[in-house]
């Protein structure tokens, strides 16, 4: 397999809290056995087009060997429980994921979108199950990471090794983790949106502590039902996609801003018009640019002075002030929340310029709103593997505790012509889109 990423030392993980435990999964035919470790190549591929998800299982999969690695100190080698300056690759253990965690990865892979399967088999090299649940205040989390040994190396170059070196990485590998708690959780899609805005609320510095971050969305949030068809519970496969989606997400910006070193914001087209995606929203943000070299925790980075939104949407701090300040319900969060997530709308393609954005993770960073949107498109395009043809997913919105909603993103798709459409639309043109691209820099292996 060939990987493009030339990034050093990204880690992108995205912060969870644990749930109860996993129901059992729908039935699905289970995943077969790994092979032994032993006849393991470093670097493996597999066929999107595998329809009982064995290939992606049996070739991606691995268990993260205990204590073997800190992604706070950039992958360095832990020798007596402290990190050194010595690089390693992840670690596989020599014990082999559970049935039921191979069986959960199964229906993630198999409700994903054709395109999200085709990534993750050409763009990441292993799926970790991270058995060590790296992260703060005790709760959950993922990453991804980025080897590179020279940064002049172009796209679909590869250089195999799990030879120990000094700096940033050894290698071209590109890597995801997901934490071992999510696949003996019950983390579903309405689980992660509630987590991704208590972690925004903590990381706004308005509130200290993971408890008071949640106890200040439950002023604000009643309830974001993220609905399936209803024939068969895949919430927790629903929820696992979307930590997938968002890890790959990281991969494929990273990897279509390379191919693009002398474009700026992510030239697409749509119905044959050139846009960029990264020019609908934000200014001051010509071309993108890797962020090497320390963890990315979601709603960490925010624009500042040189890389704005066009239209400054309120920020998590400003919503939290106004939720510790307000009443019950606190109406001018609430509102400052619909005006990111739009309002609630019965017509399906109404001709409004809003919502701009796809929830308040995404106004952050330019990252953070290529990441978000690449999320929205993978849940909406979400395969119904008991009714071929049919999409699984039909709702996603979020209910205010005055009991008022906003807009059903699944159900009723932003307008064309409103500066979400259009940056989903950049995405997934079926011919100039950014998926497309991606997909078309490199043939199948």
């Amino acid at each position: 397999m060939k990987v493009r990423a030339v990034v050093s030392s990204l880690v992108a993980p995205f912060v969870l809290v644990a749930g109860c435990a996993v129901p059992p999964a729908p039935s699905v035919s289970p995943a077969p056995p790994l092979p032994p470790i032993s006849t393991l190549p470093t670097h493996t591929t597999c066929s999107p087009n595998e329809t009982d998800a064995s290939s992606f299982v049996n070739s991606k999969v691995r268990l993260l060997q205990p204590q073997s690695v800190n992604p706070s100190q950039s992958f360095n080698w832990l020798a007596n429980g402290t990190a050194n300056n010595t690089y390693w690759p992840p670690v596989a253990d020599t014990k082999l994921p559970t049935q039921a965690e191979k069986d959960l990865l199964h229906l993630a892979w198999v409700i994903a979108p054709d395109w999200l399967k085709m990534a993750l088999c050409r763009d990441v090299d292993f799926v970790y199950i991270d058995q060590d649940n790296q992260a703060q205040d005790k709760v959950l989390d993922g990453w991804s990471y980025w080897e590179v040994v020279d940064p002049k190396q172009k796209l679909n170059q590869k250089a195999s090794t799990n030879a120990p070196a000094s700096g940033p990485g050894s290698g071209t590998g590109v890597f995801i983790g997901i934490s071992q708690s999510v696949l003996r959780n019950s983390v579903s899609v309405d689980d992660l949106a509630k987590l991704s805005l208590q972690q925004m609320f903590k990381n706004s510095g308005s509130v200290h502590d993971s408890a008071a971050a949640s106890a200040l969305v439950k002023e604000i949030v009643l309830d974001i039902p993220a609905k399936d068809n209803g024939s068969v519970n895949y919430a927790a496969a629903e929820g696992l996609m979307l930590l997938l989606a968002r890890e790959t997400g990281f991969v494929v910006e990273h990897e279509l801003a390379l191919a693009q070193q002398s474009s700026a914001g992510l030239q697409c087209k749509i119905g044959g018009i050139s846009t960029t995606f990264y020019g609908q929203s934000w200014k001051g943000y010509d071309k993108p640019t890797p962020e090497e070299g320390y963890i990315h925790v979601i709603g960490m980075k925010s624009w500042n002075s040189g890389v704005t939104p066009k239209r400054p949407p309120p920020t998590a701090q400003q919503i939290a002030t106004e939720a510790q300040q307000g009443g019950s319900p606190p109406t001018n969060a609430i509102r400052d929340m619909t005006t990111i997530y739009g309002p609630s709308t019965s017509t399906p393609k109404d001709t409004k310029l809003t919502p701009e954005w796809v929830d308040i993770v995404a106004t952050q960073a330019p990252i953070e709103d290529f990441v978000e949107t690449y999320v929205l498109d993978a849940m909406s395009n979400a395969k119904d593997p008991k009714n071929p043809g049919s999409l699984l997913m039909k709702n996603f919105y979020v209910v205010f505790q005055d009991k008022t909603s906003s807009r059903d993103l699944i159900a009723y798709p932003p307008a064309d012509i409103s500066p979400l459409g259009i940056k989903m639309q950049c995405l997934n043109d079926p011919k100039n889109g950014l998926i497309v691209q991606l997909q078309q820099l490199q043939p199948l292996p």
